[in-house]
């Protein structure tokens, strides 16, 4: 079971609408009080957080934008360590991300999205000192982060999917890996990405 590659070659990776569609998503499932407008307001308008919440939303799409538009350059503890820095907000232990590095390449060359997923598992794994909600966050961040580093677009999931996907990563957890991959499968299979020239007289996507 894989996707082919082939098929994302004219496809924009990276997508500020995606992005931002992922976080809320993401954070409405994690049930974190922010609203729709406010999240517009935060990320797309930089009108400033007014709560912790709305702060921490800012801080994690930074780092996650920060990861993404360093995909070209070598995926290193370093680069994850200042990644983490902008998360927190504070260093953390240095090998959490060395660790993360070093499973990262045992996972190149192999087929991607097999690989994608168990790579974001192991980061779920190695963040066991974390809060669950930063572990889901950080691994699924990173599960995006090895699509673009290979060539394939970031995707998003809705709420109901997200429910879905928490019951697939429980089944991981117990050794029956199958249903996370036929989860990813599917969502890649229904999928709409965006064609390259689509955003191509956009602005690019800024941490300003």
């Amino acid at each position: 079971m894989n996707i082919d590659h082939n098929e994302f070659k004219n496809k924009e990776l990276i997508v500020r609408k995606t992005i931002v569609s992922f976080l809320e998503k993401l954070f409405t499932f994690l049930e974190y009080d922010i609203s729709h407008e406010r999240i517009k307001d935060v990320l797309y308008d930089d009108k400033g957080y007014e709560t912790k919440s709305e702060e921490f939303i800012k801080d994690v799409y930074d780092a996650y934008v920060y990861l993404l538009r360093n995909s070209s350059n070598p995926f290193t503890s370093k680069l994850l360590n200042r990644f983490f820095f902008i998360y927190f907000g504070e260093l953390i232990d240095d090998n959490v991300a060395k660790r993360i590095v070093t499973n990262y390449f045992d996972y190149l060359n192999k087929p991607i999205l097999e690989s994608a997923v168990d790579f974001h598992i192991d980061v779920y794994k190695i963040g066991d000192s974390f809060k669950e909600k930063d572990r889901i966050i950080i691994s699924l961040i990173l599960f995006n982060v090895f699509l673009v580093r290979n060539g394939i677009p970031t995707i998003k999931m809705s709420v109901v999917e997200l429910k879905e996907y928490k019951k697939c990563l429980e089944d991981y957890l117990l050794n029956s890996k199958i249903n996370l991959y036929n989860f990813f499968f599917q969502l890649f299979s229904t999928h709409k990405f965006l064609d390259c020239n689509y955003y191509k007289n956009l602005k690019d996507i800024s941490l300003k």
